[in-house]
């Protein structure tokens, strides 16, 4: 998925149906996200909506089989996601970590949970809000990183993550995004 949509005939057909339909579904998990992050920030539940914000979508699904040689294997460096809402879908297996404060947390997956990463432009937009509400620039709280990783582990069993992405529409409206 992405600002454009794909034709069926792109995406291969072992896995086509599901691909589209779970597209579907997660488009429908992260507007109700963010109807109520819009509606918490007190730009109104459609706001993000009518910004079209859910329409460039990036989906991603990787699946790392077994290395009998776990010295050999990488993970992903620290980073955060620059686009909106990531939404992580991940077998049991523990690869996710956060930064909080100068330690790294480990996410423990919950069995069909899933979990949301705020983006650089939401976190970027919250704090636009933040200023415009907040009397003194003083008032404002430190920025708090949303820096993750993913890690690997020795586990003799394959990874499998699924990753969805709202990037925010390449042609939105040219606007101040703040009422």
């Amino acid at each position: 998925m992405s600002p454009e949509p794909a034709k069926a005939e792109d995406i291969p057909a072992v896995c086509r149906r599901e691909v589209v339909e779970w597209d579907h579904h997660a488009k429908k998990v992260a507007e109700a996200v963010m109807e109520l992050l819009a509606e918490g920030l007190g730009l109104g539940a459609g706001k993000f909506k009518e910004l079209t914000f859910s329409d460039a979508r990036v989906f991603v699904g990787h699946c790392y089989p077994y290395c009998p040689q776990p010295d050999l294997t990488v993970g992903i460096t620290s980073h955060t996601d620059p686009g909106i809402v990531t939404v992580l879908l991940q077998n049991q297996i523990q690869e996710l970590q956060v930064r909080h404060g100068e330690e790294w947390v480990d996410v423990k997956p919950l069995p069909g949970g899933l979990i949301f990463n705020i983006g650089d432009f939401l976190q970027s937009l919250m704090e636009r809000v933040q200023e415009r509400t907040t009397p003194r620039a003083s008032q404002l709280q430190q920025r708090p990183e949303n820096l993750h990783r993913h890690v690997l582990q020795s586990h003799q069993v394959e990874r499998v993550r699924l990753l969805w992405s709202l990037a925010g529409a390449v042609d939105a409206p040219k606007t101040d995004y703040l009422p």
